[in-house]
Parts: C-alpha cells; structure tokens; sequence
C-alpha cells in the first residue's frame, strides 16, 4: 500500500483504511498503540495537532513506516479540465 500524503487529513484517512484493512477497531489499535481510542479517533479525523510521538506509535502498531520523497509538481492545471 503506497499513499501519497500532503495534510493531516490524508494521513488520518490512509491510517484509517490500513487498519480497517486489518480489522481493528479504534480501541484495540489504541491498546496495541497504547493510546486511548479517543485519540486515534482524533488522528484519524485529521487533527493537526496530533503529536509526532503519537503518529510514530500508531504506525510501529500498524507495522508501518514513512518513506520520505521529494513533491512532485502537480502537472494539472483547472483549465486542462474543460
């Protein structure tokens, strides 16, 4: 699974679909995060405010890990669509 990921709400929803991938509720990736399931609530709906020591613990949960990559830049342009 690769997930290109610009904002917190990107990373909250990818977080999302990967543990709901492999079946686990918000509480029981909390217990094996030992995080309270209020804050991957919180993650996951995009909380910017979310701690980077938070994110790291729900990805090692996960098994999951950040590759870091240099931006593209976005090719589109509105008046391409029309």
């Amino acid at each position: 699974m690769k997930n290109v990921i610009r904002c917190p709400g990107e990373l909250g929803q990818a977080i999302r679909r990967y543990r709901k991938k492999l079946s686990l509720t918000q509480k029981e990736l909390g217990k094996e995060a030992d995080l309270r399931s209020a804050t991957i609530s919180e993650f996951e709906n995009g909380n910017p405010g979310v701690k980077v020591s938070t994110l790291f613990d729900v990805l090692a949960a996960l098994k999951l890990e950040i590759d870091l990559l240099p931006r593209k830049e976005d090719q589109s342009n509105i008046e391409d669509i029309f």
